[in-house]
């Protein structure tokens, strides 16, 4: 006989065994399947029991014994600080009060001995107020670790996508518009193109993927990037440089964000001049309205930054795929 599922010849005394082993292979399929809704009922009434709720109280635990412990030391440091402190308060105050008895029993005492004494008494007050030798302060780093919930979405994944494409990618994108116009003075080969297309995808490949990709991502600030971001990580005060080496990375940093800041200024006029002057070639009437159309575009566009970055993105995100697919079609 041919079992119906795997289509294996059996005679018909072992048939029998056969269906008697699938049904026991079944009945295991069935009660891991009763194991799984048993966890997925518990989960829907109690959702303190997710695997995720637990992680989330292991930190919570931790970070309060971290906390305490903190506490602690810095209780034990203060308690010393303050007997200390008072112990020398109580001595000038001792200091005073003898000086107060002995005006008392001589009977000698004018305005000007009042005056300081009561001088010295508000003085005292405001020491014990407010000890000048030690203080609390909190430090801006951190020293518990940041916990958050990230949430994946199909349709919040491609919204991202297209933000990040007129964010990140319009800069590279539109390089060609003026990278490659300038490239050759003259009539080049099949081989100067292909080599001269062949260094821009080499440099993009070594700059965005290995540079950026790789060793850039590695540093980070508690999550945030960039020249500031990373220079206070490297100039903190848990940093074990030296406050020469420090120095030398701010200046760094400063030379660096103005860098950045001539880019922001150097490269979207460029690209925009570039862009006119492509349409001129097709319109020669508009050679005398290239500046001021580009000029009017800049103006336009800088004053549209103020909405932010995220709903720029948005804006620019398709039109850039559609350039990404016209550099893609005619082979650039």
């Amino acid at each position: 006989m041919k079992c119906s599922g795997c289509s294996q010849d059996f005679c018909f005394d072992h048939i029998a065994e056969h269906r008697n082993e699938l049904s026991e292979q079944l009945g295991q399929c069935e009660d891991q399947f009763n194991e799984v809704k048993i966890k997925i009922e518990e989960q829907k009434t109690e959702p303190q029991k997710n695997e995720l709720m637990k992680k989330l109280d292991k930190w919570e635990i931790e970070s309060i014994e971290k906390i305490r412990q903190m506490a602690n030391e810095i209780r034990h440091e203060l308690s010393s600080c303050i007997v200390e402190f008072i112990t020398d308060l109580s001595l000038k105050f001792q200091q005073l009060t003898e000086q107060i008895i002995q005006c008392r029993k001589a009977n000698d005492f004018s305005d000007v001995e009042i005056k300081f004494f009561n001088e010295e008494l508000k003085r005292l007050k405001d020491i014990l107020d407010n000890p000048s030798d030690f203080t609390i302060e909190q430090d801006s780093t951190t020293f518990i670790n940041k916990i958050r919930l990230t949430r994946k979405g199909k349709s919040r994944a491609r919204f991202e996508i297209v933000k990040i494409k007129r964010v990140i990618f319009g800069d590279i994108g539109t390089s060609p518009l003026y990278v490659l116009s300038t490239i050759f003075y003259y009539q080049p080969s099949e081989a100067q193109c292909i080599g001269a297309v062949s260094l821009i995808v080499w440099s993009l490949i070594v700059a965005v993927s290995i540079k950026y990709g790789i060793f850039i991502l590695m540093a980070d600030n508690h999550g945030e990037g960039g020249t500031f971001a990373l220079c206070g990580l490297l100039t903190s005060e848990n940093s074990l440089l030296s406050p020469k080496t420090k120095k030398m990375i701010i200046v760094l940093s400063l030379l660096a964000g103005s860098l950045l800041l001539g880019d922001g200024a150097l490269t979207p006029a460029v690209s925009v001049l570039s862009a006119v002057e492509g349409v001129a070639v097709e319109a020669p009437k508009l050679h005398n309205w290239i500046v001021p159309i580009t000029v009017a575009i800049l103006v336009l566009l800088f004053l549209a930054q103020r909405w932010g970055t995220s709903k720029i993105g948005v804006m620019f995100g398709p039109i850039m795929c559609l350039w990404f697919i016209s550099l893609f079609s005619i082979g650039i």
